[in-house]
């Protein structure tokens, strides 16, 4: 080693370790903005159930599951219990939905919507045992 690079090693600061600092939200914050997000989504079913009519909420509204609600992107998460039904309510109940978000989480309120992938998951294991029993069938 040169004398410059010993120099160097020697100026160079030891490294201190650093505590980590505590977040400002602790979980029981986390945990009550979770509590009042989705008693917020409750509040939009139960008035959504008052304005539709009782098949069309027992059929698509009601089997929405309230995921997350993200402050900062002001994204709303929905969990849908199959494809259809999430097509469903984008297409025929979207606006509407918004504007019940809008009322509770804020202004411009995103709406996310995700199939449940217990559902996904079955319906690709009924598929599967049914094309076994196909193939066990015709031999």
């Amino acid at each position: 080693m040169s004398e410059s690079e010993d120099n160097r090693e020697s100026v160079m600061p030891e490294a201190k370790s650093v505590k980590p600092t505590p977040c400002s939200s602790s979980r029981e914050d986390f945990e009550s903005n979770i509590q009042k997000y989705v008693a917020d989504w409750d509040k939009i079913q139960s008035a959504l159930k008052e304005e539709l009519d009782p098949q069309v909420y027992q059929a698509y509204i009601r089997p929405l599951r309230f995921v997350t609600y993200q402050k900062h992107s002001k994204l709303l998460s929905l969990e849908a219990p199959s494809r259809f039904v999430r097509q469903h309510v984008d297409s025929h109940f979207g606006k509407q939905l918004e504007r019940k978000c809008d009322s509770l989480f804020g202004p411009s309120v995103s709406i996310e919507y995700t199939v449940s992938t217990e559902r996904s998951a079955v319906s690709t294991e009924r598929s599967a045992v049914s094309t076994e029993r196909s193939a066990v069938s015709t031999e």
